[in-house]
């Protein structure tokens, strides 16, 4: 199996946020930073908006704003009155505004999980549902976790409704994870908290509200002429292939037209065939240059074994279309090959497009690459 189109990796960002749907009424915390960050880049180039202080941001919070960044990341039902402590990474200092300017009380406990500390902050809830904010908006640290006990401990705590669902429960004891996603453990618990429970959320939500010190500028914006032309599989490689790449908003459909390499390089070529690609709209309000671009996917079923095809991707129109590129389907037997194994790429980004240019000049006969992150 012989690929003869240079493959460029590329990393499809796509903001995972928790926050994703108005609940009651209030605007979800995704929509409020969207529009909050919107108002702003109307106001400010995209390069100054990482030089604006938090009291400059603040001008563009509303107060539904405020409503929304504190009650809509985290909501559950408790059938009893109870004492909400929220575990606060120290580095946050005075953020988030609803946890160190509003109806919590800060004690003098401290919590140690992996190494660091956390403040402790108690409020006490009525039966019923309880929503709390956004871990930051300004400052870089870890997120908070909350533990939660009875006012009267005789009574039988029942947690429900929990939003986001992949939240998970356990109990506030050394050695217990704090994040449902992380193996590092409590270290320091006060006897005051201990047994209590532990909500357990996901310490890569942490940032989802920040305001401040988040925005990126990409070299690379998106355009209407497709880019970042990827060649992978779905399905079956010997008689399939999947064909990926990236357009701006402005081009809202995809297509991709092949015939065998054969037909192509005849004196009376055959017409290509035809096939409509899957959009999907990709969000990244921190690119303030680029947060938004469509993802275009065709499978090309049907093919041939062991034979080249030449393709181009588009949207259909006459000048909207790519340069011909080349693709070989896998044998239909068994044969050797060769192929590239490549790690999950941590660090050195600025490099790693000029590696894979090389590798492929260096190894042209590689079947395909493969990335482990």
């Amino acid at each position: 199996m012989k690929s003869v189109v240079r493959i460029t990796l590329f990393t499809l960002m796509v903001s995972m946020t928790s926050q994703v749907c108005a609940h009651n009424g209030m605007p979800s915390v995704h929509d409020t930073v969207a529009g909050i960050i919107d108002r702003m880049k109307k106001q400010h180039a995209p390069e100054a908006l990482d030089l604006l202080t938090p009291n400059e941001v603040w001008d563009f919070v509303t107060e539904q704003d405020k409503q929304s960044l504190a009650t809509q990341f985290l909501k559950f039902q408790v059938n009893v009155p109870v004492v909400v402590t929220v575990m606060q990474h120290r580095a946050h200092k005075d953020d988030p505004f609803w946890l160190t300017g509003g109806d919590f009380k800060k004690t003098d406990m401290i919590v140690v999980y992996d190494g660091k500390e956390y403040n402790v902050w108690e409020r006490e809830y009525d039966a019923g549902e309880i929503g709390l904010g956004v871990n930051s908006l300004f400052t870089s640290g870890e997120g908070y976790f909350v533990a939660i006990r009875p006012r009267n401990p005789q009574d039988k705590l029942e947690i429900t409704g929990m939003y986001p669902a992949y939240h998970t429960i356990g109990e506030m004891k050394v050695g217990e994870r704090a994040y449902f996603d992380d193996w590092d453990e409590l270290e320091v618990i006060p006897e005051e908290l201990q047994g209590q429970t532990l909500i357990r959320g996901t310490d890569d939500n942490k940032d989802v509200a920040r305001l401040s010190g988040v925005f990126r500028l990409t070299p690379y914006p998106a355009t209407e002429e497709p880019d970042h032309i990827v060649l992978t599989w779905s399905e079956d490689p010997k008689t399939t292939q999947t064909i990926q790449w990236r357009t701006s908003p402005a081009v809202s459909h995809g297509t991709v037209k092949y015939l065998k390499k054969s037909d192509y390089h005849n004196f009376n070529p055959k017409e290509p065939k035809v096939v409509e690609a899957e959009t999907t709209r990709i969000e990244d309000m921190y690119v303030v240059n680029d947060s938004v671009n469509n993802h275009h996917t065709a499978i090309l079923r049907d093919l041939e074994p062991g034979t080249e095809y030449v393709y181009a991707v588009g949207d259909g129109s006459d000048d909207g279309w790519s340069e011909i590129k080349e693709f070989k389907t896998a044998p239909e037997g068994n044969e050797p090959f060769s192929f590239f194994y490549m790690g999950d790429a941590q660090n050195g980004l600025e490099r790693w497009g000029s590696l894979i240019q090389k590798s492929y000049l260096v190894h042209p006969d590689s079947a395909f690459y493969v990335m482990a992150g």
